[in-house]
């Protein structure tokens, strides 16, 4: 286990399995090849190779996760976090948050706050959670949730399932054969190209 409890320092891993406490001020924290777990403050965190689990905690945190399939959280705080490569977790806390899942099968959940999410070129599960957020699953087969709150969700282009629960919701399933549920609220969904189903208060391009 790697502790450092000064504030603004370079604090690198190692190639194995690491486990480190960044402490409570803004660091940048660098993984290298193992599974490694990082911590505490605004940081700035890298996992590089291996399946890492990355806390990011308290402050502004930016995280990227590596080659390996990683579980990213950036805690409270307004928190950029990018799976890159591997079917990846990412949490994004509470904040408004900017969140992208890369290549590969992700699952992102934007949590409290107004959040950016980018699903990117797998096949996505995406919960927006609470708040006016803006949610774009891109290529693959995605299931986006726009939660609380009111969204703009958009699919990409594969065949996506795209539920607004509550609140005045923007749907759009672009390309693919989508099916667009705006939940509660004054809803527009807009199928785009494709064969769509479509249920909300206004509907456009939907058959």
């Amino acid at each position: 286990m790697i502790v450092e409890r000064r504030a603004g320092v370079m604090i690198p891993g190692g190639s194995g399995d690491d486990v480190i406490d960044a402490g409570a001020g803004d660091d940048d924290v660098e993984g290298k090849g193992g599974d490694d777990v990082e911590g505490k403050g605004g940081d700035d965190v890298e996992g590089k190779g291996g399946d890492d689990v990355i806390v990011g905690g308290l402050g502004d945190d930016s995280i990227k996760g590596g080659k390996g399939n990683d579980s990213l959280s950036g805690g409270a705080g307004d928190d950029t976090i990018f799976g890159n490569s591997g079917a990846d977790t990412i949490s994004g806390g509470d904040g408004e948050d900017t969140l992208s899942g890369g290549r590969d099968a992700d699952t992102i959940d934007g949590g409290d706050g107004v959040d950016m999410i980018t699903g990117g070129a797998g096949d996505d599960v995406i919960d927006a959670g609470r708040g006016d957020d803006v949610v774009e699953g891109r290529n693959g087969d995605d299931v986006i949730v726009g939660g609380l709150g009111n969204d703009s969700l958009k699919g990409g282009g594969g065949d996506d399932v795209i539920s607004g629960d509550d609140g005045d919701d923007s749907l759009a399933g672009n390309s693919g054969n989508d099916v667009l549920d705006g939940g509660a609220g004054t809803d527009v969904a807009d199928g785009g190209g494709g064969i769509d189903l479509c249920v909300a208060e206004v509907t456009i391009r939907c058959e």
